[in-house]
């Protein structure tokens, strides 16, 4: 089918190398940037997703890609009830599993039509999507933020970064102050990796737990 020819190109997966992304939870959207009854159209992990709310306030997240010709629903999805309704020819597709729940014109729908239903979670005012390329393994529950929920954390404002880099870059290098020295050679950052000397330690701290860790960057690219 034409459509699995599309789909073929527009990501290739080669199972001789590494997964291109950690598996885990990714923060790909603000809460408050979707509204009820609205759908949106998300780029990221080399992956292409429609997250739509309801109007009862639950997010969902599938493929954005209509798999009868191609539409990306995402983009102008029509949110019905659980499902999103593919804009082409109103192809319905629930959020629960992806499956295909109606087609106007027809009488019957194969069970096989559906687009793939990525687990997701609202939790922190962000929308994550767990993403996991052996399919195999549980997604951990996201600590729920004690300053969010009690409104100690204040907004001041935000500033917004594109960074032409892989994302596990950004936090692995953000807590190696070592590497400074070493790559950038003098630099205001590279003054000393002693945290009594570096006048960095008065500014920042860094807190590592290696068995929950949580990206709370947008990850679009």
């Amino acid at each position: 089918m034409a459509i699995n020819r599309l789909k073929n190109n527009r990501s290739a997966k080669t199972k001789d190398l590494p997964p291109p992304y950690p598996n885990g939870w990714y923060g790909v959207l603000e809460s408050s940037m979707l509204s009820a009854g609205k759908s949106m159209y998300i780029s990221c992990l080399g992956q292409h997703f429609a997250v739509y709310r309801t109007q009862a306030h639950k997010v969902y997240v599938l493929d954005t890609y209509c798999p009868h010709l191609g539409a990306n629903m995402g983009l102008s999805g029509r949110v019905v009830g659980d499902n999103i309704e593919c804009p082409f020819h109103k192809w319905s597709f629930r959020g629960i599993d992806g499956r295909c729940t109606n087609i106007p014109y027809s009488s019957c729908v194969p069970s096989a039509i559906k687009v793939k239903k990525w687990i997701s979670t609202e939790v922190n005012d962000h929308i994550f999507i767990w993403y996991n390329v052996e399919d195999l393994e549980q997604p951990w529950t996201i600590p729920i933020s004690d300053e969010l929920q009690t409104k100690q954390f204040v907004y001041q404002g935000r500033n917004e970064f594109y960074v032409n880099c892989h994302i596990q870059e950004i936090p692995e290098n953000g807590a190696d102050l070592a590497h400074f020295a070493a790559i950038h050679k003098k630099s205001f950052m590279s003054r000393s990796i002693d945290a009594k000397e570096n006048f960095l330690t008065n500014f920042a701290r860094h807190d590592w737990k290696a068995s929950t860790f949580v990206f709370l960057v947008d990850v679009c690219i």
